[in-house]
């Protein structure tokens, strides 16, 4: 079964030692034996990035690198090790990530005039006042 490839191993001996290498294990293995008539790219994706997520990393990278990366694997192009590869890469830890969103919002609040969010806002949620009864 592929959704059990990350815990394969023979005695104490496991065979993807690392958390990219998981990963790129479980990716690997939906993408390339298509467990499914449709969507198996698309679902080796979020599967991996799901693992991740619950490993207590995230994987950062653009859209546009998404479907050539998939179909690399689906070709024959990439074997397991440049999966994985391709994967550290693009790793970041769940901390590094939320440091990184904090530090673009804090930004967002340093550059932008003081009350600008709160006219905004109250233009966006501000309800007409209610008809008055004759």
């Amino acid at each position: 079964m592929v959704i059990n490839r990350p815990k394969a191993g023979a005695g104490r001996k496991r065979f993807f030692k690392s958390i990219p290498y998981k990963g790129a294990a479980l990716a690997h293995g939906i993408a390339r034996f298509h467990p499914f008539c449709n969507g198996n790219k698309r679902t080796a994706h979020a599967a991996a990035e799901m693992f991740f997520e619950l490993n207590g990393f995230c994987l950062v990278m653009d859209n546009e690198e998404i479907v050539p990366y998939l179909l690399k694997i689906v070709d024959h192009e990439w074997e397991l090790p440049d999966v994985t590869n391709f994967y550290a890469a693009h790793l970041i830890t769940a901390k590094e990530f939320q440091e990184r969103e904090y530090d673009k919002i804090k930004w967002i609040n340093e550059t932008t005039p003081e009350g600008v969010h709160n006219k905004k806002r109250r233009k966006i949620f501000k309800t007409p006042p209610p008809k008055k009864r004759r």
